[in-house]
């Protein structure tokens, strides 16, 4: 008798390649499902950014340097003096340009108040190092300030709740305004100061047309100061703007506009935008065209007419977390946002902390980069002469560096090294139901060490990889339906060019 040998009809396979997105665009979407992430882009980027189609690693933190000089390039800087502060820590900062009617040119300041509630100024140009103190006056809250032009002088003015408006022409000795109300924010609008009254927070006071430090209300004058009241609004007004020709309120629930007319002393009042998510009205900030401002249900630009919502696509990060802390700052053609984030991995620092992350959002490109930063309190855009910088007021992990100030820097200048991390969305090729297996990745990599990290439906490799720009083929040989590819590094400099999976599918 004879039996015909049984034949297994073995799977059969079929090569497919996948190019990983590196050019961040608009990609990154931390919302989505990752199973509606388009294959190849990534989910998730922090500490990533796209430079000449490559992921490399994003800016960091380091010590600020200023020039020594207006003449020459930045790459003659100097250090600061710190100690001249006695253990005072920085709250917020200002820079101040101002012509010196004494040395005859224009000067240029960086103004600091501190944790002792006092204000200091250091010289953005020149070898003085030192930090020195603005008379001996006192804020016991955190000043705002204004830059503007009173009988052909420029000068700087310090408002805060509790204090007496503080005016300085820097060429001579600072003084008090004690006929000007307190304020809670201020600005300077066709020639008047429009202010909110600390005390009255749906009062806006405006001073005299022809001298901004009068505050005499004189309503039957065209020129004479005077008062708004903006009526019993759900929430307090908080901030205000001159923009694109009038005068716009932040309230905690909405935005008033203030319009005027010429030859008259008559404003009219409207209420423009009006929302149930109470607004961070701490964050809004103008950049070129637009005011941004986050509330508690997203990040929005106004126009002056209209408020559109911008989608970051990282809601579940930003809005989990309770936002206390939360500043922001226009820089070249970027939103950043230092903020709270919740990563998912315990590496978060303390929940006696602040921030821990800063988010950068391009407005040409509505690209987004996330960074796992220091805990930054303040931001401000030092852009005088030769210089061009972002300085940020940061504490680090020990919570000690908030006597220091910072500025951006490229990543191999930073320090501070933060944990990078791109993560894919699920990768399927189309069809989840199908076998595939991983067989490799090929990639070019400039970085002492970092780790690929795939996963799939059926289980995990990790593959450690190190090369100063070296050619990378890695034999992974993972099957699976499903699959996510993550990379890691704790190293200052990484740059991951050209990524691409190759796959056998099942026909």
């Amino acid at each position: 008798m004879f039996y015909k040998k049984k034949t297994t009809q073995l799977p059969i396979f079929k090569e497919k390649r996948l190019k990983l997105d590196c050019n961040l665009g608009s990609n990154i979407n931390y919302d989505e499902d990752a199973n509606n992430i388009i294959e190849g882009k990534p989910r998730l980027n922090v500490n990533f950014k796209s430079e000449n189609g490559s992921l490399t690693s994003s800016s960091g933190l380091r010590y600020l340097v200023l020039p020594t000089s207006q003449s020459t390039s930045d790459t003659c800087t100097r250090s600061l003096n710190y100690s001249a502060l006695g253990g005072s820590a920085f709250i917020k900062i200002w820079r101040y340009k101002y012509y010196s009617t004494v040395n005859s040119k224009y000067m240029y300041m960086l103004i600091a108040y501190m944790s002792d509630k006092k204000l200091y100024y250091c010289n953005v140009f020149g070898a003085d190092t030192n930090f020195h103190l603005i008379g001996n006056y006192t804020f016991n809250t955190t000043p705002t300030s204004i830059m503007f032009r009173v009988n052909g002088q420029d000068v700087i003015a310090f408002c805060a709740p509790n204090t007496n408006m503080l005016v300085w022409y820097c060429d001579s000795a600072p003084y008090q305004v004690s006929t000007a109300p307190t304020f809670l924010s201020i600005c300077l609008h066709e020639g008047r100061l429009f202010a909110i009254d600390a005390s009255k927070t749906n009062l806006v006071r405006y001073s005299s047309n022809t001298n901004p430090l009068d505050w005499t209300a004189d309503d039957s004058s065209v020129d004479g100061a005077g008062e708004i009241d903006l009526g019993l609004t759900k929430g307090e007004n908080k901030v205000v703007f001159s923009f694109l020709g009038n005068v716009y309120v932040f309230n905690e629930y909405g935005i008033f506009k203030i319009s005027s007319y010429s030859n008259s002393s008559k404003f009219v009042v409207s209420q423009v935008f009006s929302t149930t998510s109470r607004i961070y009205t701490e964050t809004a900030v103008v950049s070129g065209e637009n005011i941004f401002f986050l509330s508690c249900d997203g990040f929005y630009k106004f126009d002056g007419y209209k408020v559109e919502k911008i989608d970051l696509k990282i809601s579940k990060l930003l809005f989990s977390q309770l936002q206390k802390y939360i500043n922001t700052c226009a820089f070249e053609n970027k939103i950043f946002i230092a903020c709270r984030l919740d990563f998912g991995d315990g590496n978060d620092g303390s929940n006696s902390r602040h921030n821990n992350a800063m988010i950068e959002y391009n407005i040409e490109s509505k690209s987004v980069v996330v960074h796992r930063s220091n805990d930054i309190l303040c931001m401000y855009p030092l852009q005088d002469l030769l210089l061009s910088k972002l300085v940020c007021i940061a504490y680090d992990f020990a919570g000690t560096t908030d006597k220091y100030l910072f500025e951006v820097c490229d990543p191999s200048e930073t320090l501070f090294v933060k944990k990078k991390i791109w993560q894919s969305g699920k990768i399927t090729l189309g069809d989840k139901s199908k076998l595939k297996i991983l067989k490799k990745i090929n990639l070019h990599l400039n970085c002492e060490n970092m780790s690929v990290v795939f996963t799939s439906d059926k289980g995990s490799k990790t593959f450690s990889l190190s090369g100063i720009n070296v050619y990378k083929a890695i034999d992974v040989n993972l099957p699976g339906h499903e699959f996510e590819v993550k990379f890691e590094s704790n190293e200052g400099l990484v740059i991951i060019t050209s990524p691409e999976l190759i796959f056998n599918v099942e026909a």
